[in-house]
């Protein structure tokens, strides 16, 4: 008898041509933990029958929801992030002289159109969701500690390989599918440029030293949209939102506090850098950050005791939406977007 196992199962995706149409997996993704898990609305039935205990219930219609967390590497979640953004610049520019790597664009798009079948080896069975969508993108960093990526994920079906009818990905598909040869990214890799949006970000002069940090992109998909045919494809529901959150070790300025009280433009860099460990590439592996428009939201500086003060700062990314506005650094209009030098050689949304 199989048993399952976590350091057995293996977790592989391909993007889908039809919403909840799966299809075989082709790419094989490292993973610290999934929680995909089958949710039902369930309830009793109050009818008075003289009984002190409840005789029956009734379910509702079913979803499949759940986070899937991952070590951020330079290249190998690219399809669920730009699926969880929305959009891509197209074909990937090459970076260097062969051997290369290459430049891939992530931007934000307002529908979130793109699904992608996930399949899982679990040794008792295959566990294949279709029709899955990124609800909320969460990247976060602490020191001396890969970048963690958590997907919301939300899925159409599931199906398992024990079940009767299942004509779906079978162990040979998942253990077919390529894994990405690429270096994980520390953080360490940082280098955080932070400024007004006066002037151009500059390095050393923007240089910001954190301790820790959270970007939080929330799509608001709406997952509770059923019919009596079930589970419509999850749409947008309200406007995006996305927040940075930055901590600090100690509380050293108050220039965030003045930033504040004044609502001043802001705009940032995040940019993580790697060279090749092998020395065989022509240029580094990078993920940066751009964040065009932000405003400090919050700045608690709490007194929890005789230790370090530990402040952490909240930002909200918005829209640029006049001249004014424009960061000016870098030509963009969306909250943010996301530059990649790694291996990728198609645009992972084609």
């Amino acid at each position: 008898m199989s048993k399952g196992k976590g350091w057995l199962s293996r977790l592989a995706l391909a993007l889908e041509t039809t919403y909840g149409t799966a299809v075989t997996v082709a790419e094989l993704i490292p993973y610290l933990t999934e929680g995909i898990s089958f949710q039902k609305d369930r309830a009793n039935d109050k009818s008075l029958t003289g009984d002190a205990g409840f005789n029956r219930s009734f379910v509702g219609v079913g979803k499949y929801v759940g986070p899937l967390k991952c070590n951020l590497a330079y290249g190998d979640l690219d399809i669920m992030i730009a699926a969880a953004l929305g959009a891509t610049a197209g074909v990937p520019v090459i970076v260097g002289i062969a051997p290369a790597l290459y430049s891939n664009t992530y931007s934000l798009a307002d529908e979130i159109n793109h699904s992608f079948t996930l399949a899982a080896d679990k040794a008792v069975s295959i566990h294949e969701w279709a029709g899955c969508k990124i609800n909320k993108l969460t990247l976060r960093g602490t020191p001396s500690n890969p970048i963690e990526a958590e997907f919301e994920i939300v899925a159409k079906t599931r199906l398992l390989s024990t079940d009767a009818a299942y004509a779906g990905n079978d162990a040979a598909d998942i253990t077919a599918a390529t894994e990405l040869d690429v270096p994980v990214v520390m953080f360490e890799d940082l280098v955080m440029l932070l400024g007004d949006n006066v002037n151009a970000l500059v390095a050393p002069t923007d240089n910001f030293c954190v301790g820790g940090f959270e970007l939080v992109i929330d799509n608001h998909l709406r997952t509770d949209e059923q019919t009596n045919c079930g589970l419509d494809e999850p749409e947008r529901n309200e406007r995006r939102e996305i927040k940075l959150t930055l901590d600090f070790p100690s509380y050293s300025t108050n220039n965030y506090i003045d930033w504040l009280v004044a609502n001043t433009i802001l705009q940032a860099s995040m940019t993580f850098t790697r060279a090749d460990p092998f020395g065989l590439l022509t240029s580094d592996y990078q993920y940066q950050l751009r964040l065009g428009k932000m405003l400090v939201a919050e700045y608690p500086t709490p007194v929890e005791g005789d230790q370090m003060i530990a402040p952490k700062v909240v930002f909200d990314l918005l829209r640029v939406k006049t001249a004014t506005d424009n960061p000016t650094w870098v030509a963009m209009i969306d909250e943010m977007e996301l530059y990649t030098v790694g291996p990728r050689v198609a645009d992972p949304l084609a």
